[in-house]
């Protein structure tokens, strides 16, 4: 996940979405302003240069992972299931999902939530964008935005155009 690396602000942290060709890459984008219109209930903007985004096709997800640290100090993040208000492990028996609560629970400063929201470029389908953030204001300083297959190229006059 793309998201452990940077959140430990290890990575370069962009101002705003660089310029340019995105082709299965991803950026770190400082989001304390998108913090602040969250709060208030207004929209996140990761505007880019890359034409216009779907808005219908669009969804998010907000699930808590557990973060752990290695030997080596690298951060892990572990995807946890919140089910009666404790936190719990997923396992599948016989085709049924079951949940089965940590003893102990996780501490609450181990426990993050990251919320995703994911959408598709208007006349390019297959193009997607993924943008993964902390929904806790103390740790949504960045933002990892991340963008999936091939934009499109096209040749018009001998000049060759990229839409992202």
């Amino acid at each position: 996940m793309a998201f452990a690396s940077c959140f430990c602000c290890t990575a370069v942290t962009h101002s705003v979405i660089p310029r340019g060709l995105k082709q299965d890459v991803y950026c770190v984008v400082q989001n304390g302003g998108n913090a602040q219109l969250r709060q208030q209930g207004k929209r996140s903007n990761f505007e880019d240069d890359c034409g216009v985004w779907e808005s219908a096709g669009t969804s998010s997800s907000k699930y808590p992972y557990e973060m752990s640290y290695d030997e080596a100090g690298k951060l892990h993040l572990k995807r946890i299931f919140f089910r009666d208000k404790l936190y719990c492990s997923e396992k599948v028996v016989s085709g049924k999902r079951t949940y089965i609560a940590f003893d102990p629970q996780p501490p609450p400063n181990n426990v993050i939530v990251l919320n995703r929201y994911y959408t598709q470029q208007k006349h390019n389908p297959l193009y997607r964008k993924r943008v993964t953030f902390a929904v806790d204001a103390c740790r949504s300083a960045v933002a990892v935005v991340e963008y999936c297959k091939r934009a499109l190229i096209t040749k018009f006059y001998n000049f060759y155009y990229f839409t992202c």
